[in-house]
């Protein structure tokens, strides 16, 4: 809504500018034109003198020379201006494209997996899966999550204390889709910080998915061990801190384990 707003206003400013443009450029015509039609009657009454007739009618053609003049140097200007701005409409809309085509469903459900696997605030696991380390969560709760995730049978079992090791196959399938999700939105969110894209649309379409609450703490725990990996993340996180409202998850079942 926010955008659309500004496209308006946009378009309005658009024509005000030309308007002013030309209203100074048929002004100054008209004024150029009295004072030759002006020196001509005055030396044809003989008030005026040749060379003060043709110097008036030069001075005219000049001013009016150099108004159009300065009138085509800010259309040039405005014409690059809305170039660039179109460039950057075009560049943030291929990379919501390429968003929107990706594998991103998978990747969320990564983060959300991943999220889950501490306590909130902590990070134990989540730093072991980053460092390629087996590690042991409940089992009732996470066997089926990972085979789901995974589609694969090559599963570990649940041992006699009710935990389950995410090792081997779950382990680097969960980490892969993991850094894919973070690497993606570090491309994405680099452009914003260079301007290289339309930082408005960027913010509108993807500040919403990174204040969802499993996500947004996933990568406030991500940046307690690895502080300096995702800078442009980190900044467009608290960048939106305040701007949009945490969307809460819907509470879902535990999962109960059917062997």
């Amino acid at each position: 809504m926010k955008v659309t707003i500004l496209k308006i206003l946009k378009k309005k400013t658009n024509l005000l500018l030309y308007l002013v443009i030309g209203i100074v450029s048929v002004s100054c015509m008209a004024f150029s034109i009295f004072f030759i039609i002006f020196s001509i009657s005055e030396y044809l009454s003989n008030e005026i003198e040749f060379e003060q007739m043709a110097s008036i009618v030069l001075s005219s053609f000049s001013a009016f020379g150099l108004v159009f003049a300065a009138a085509g140097f800010v259309i040039s200007i405005k014409t690059k201006a809305d170039a660039h701005d179109e460039a950057l409409r075009m560049k943030t809309f291929d990379i919501i494209v390429n968003w929107s085509n990706g594998n991103q469903e998978n990747q969320l459900k990564a983060i959300k997996i991943a999220e889950s696997l501490d306590p909130k605030d902590e990070y134990e696991n989540m730093q072991k899966l980053f460092l390629r380390q087996a590690f042991y969560v409940n089992g009732q709760k996470f066997k089926l999550i990972i085979k789901d995730f995974c589609k694969s049978t090559i599963i570990s079992e649940i041992d006699e204390n009710g935990t389950y090791c995410i090792d081997d196959e779950p382990l680097y399938a969960l980490r892969a889709s993991v850094i894919n999700f973070l690497n993606d939105f570090e491309a994405i969110l680099v452009g914003r910080r260079l301007s290289i894209v339309n930082e408005e649309v960027i913010t509108e379409e993807f500040g919403p998915l990174l204040r969802d609450e499993e996500i947004s703490d996933f990568i406030n725990k991500l940046k307690k061990f690895e502080p300096t990996t995702y800078p442009s993340l980190y900044s467009f996180l608290e960048t939106i801190e305040n701007k949009f409202v945490v969307r809460k998850p819907i509470p879902d079942k535990v999962p109960v384990l059917i062997d």
